[in-house]
């Protein structure tokens, strides 16, 4: 069953609460940043813009773009990377199945009694080769 969407004035105090918090020391940042799970960064945006409008120094622009552009960015960079490495991945496994599909039963099959004879034939030539007498050089 799906979630009953959240009240704007709760989301809004959810989310300045985080930001606020994502300001203080390492503790407060990892609260902060659990309470902003399930945020755009369009919300997440607004609530910095919120907490900088409030603030009576420099300009409230450039402190949100400066707060909220940086971690975005690296969010996305890495998730970016994660994305690329799945695709790899599963192309990898798609390889691998072709090639899987490409060897018929009947010739593994065929390469598996050969392996098997040459294995038999190694462990006769190892015993006559232990019989003989070795050769002084």
């Amino acid at each position: 069953m799906g979630r009953s969407p959240e009240h704007p004035v709760t989301k809004l105090a959810r989310l300045v609460g985080g930001s606020v918090m994502m300001r203080g020391p390492l503790p407060y940042r990892v609260l902060g940043s659990l309470v902003l799970t399930r945020t755009t960064d369009i919300e997440w945006l607004g609530a910095q813009l919120a907490i900088a409008a409030t603030a009576r120094t420099g300009s409230a622009f450039a402190q949100t773009l400066v707060a909220t552009a940086a971690p975005t960015l690296a969010v996305r960079a890495v998730a970016q990377r994660q994305r690329r490495r799945l695709a790899r991945l599963v192309a990898r496994i798609e390889e691998l199945q072709a090639v899987r599909a490409a060897v018929a039963p009947a010739d593994l099959a065929e390469a598996l009694a050969k392996v098997d004879a040459l294995e038999h034939e190694n462990r006769v030539l190892r015993a006559r080769l232990g019989r003989q007498p070795k050769e002084d050089s």
